[in-house]
């Protein structure tokens, strides 16, 4: 016997968006195990959509509340002081990071500069995730926890 079964919950997220570790808490206060893990990537999915909209329309830049800034490609650091971008794409492999409720596949959207064509994941930023970080502050904290007791 094979059954289909559809599962609702809401969960409310800061219009500036949230830190991987305040998602899966949030999460792991209501469900745990493998389902958590889940509805966490499909939070991140969505926050990762709502963001790349933000980014890609033409409003103003008090509409995208800060995020989007970033450096023009080559050498020298400068900051590239225009704010519109155009969506690029996935990832061809999701990004896994260990948290305190199991591994989060990320599937990482691209936008890019119209001005400077620089190419980048503004949904790392919003996360709070580095370039190379596979594991978030929340697993950090918990793994110190368990080892200073």
């Amino acid at each position: 016997m094979e059954m289909a079964v559809t599962i609702s919950l809401d969960v409310k997220i800061d219009d500036d968006g949230a830190n991987l570790n305040e998602i899966c808490g949030q999460v792991k206060e209501r469900i745990s195990g493998e389902l958590a893990v889940r509805v966490a990537e499909e939070i991140v999915k969505g926050m990762q959509d709502h963001v790349r909209e933000k980014l890609c329309t033409p409003e103003g830049r008090a509409a995208k509340k800060g995020r989007g800034g970033h450096e023009r490609p080559g050498p020298g650091g400068v900051r590239c002081r225009h704010r519109i971008f155009v969506k690029q794409g996935y990832r061809a492999e999701p990004r896994r990071v260990k948290t305190d409720i199991g591994e989060v596949s990320i599937p990482v959207g691209y936008v890019s500069c119209v001005v400077c064509g620089k190419k980048f994941s503004p949904l790392m930023g919003v996360l709070g995730l580095s370039a190379h970080q596979r594991h978030s502050t929340g697993l950090e904290r918990l793994v110190s926890e368990v080892v200073t007791q």
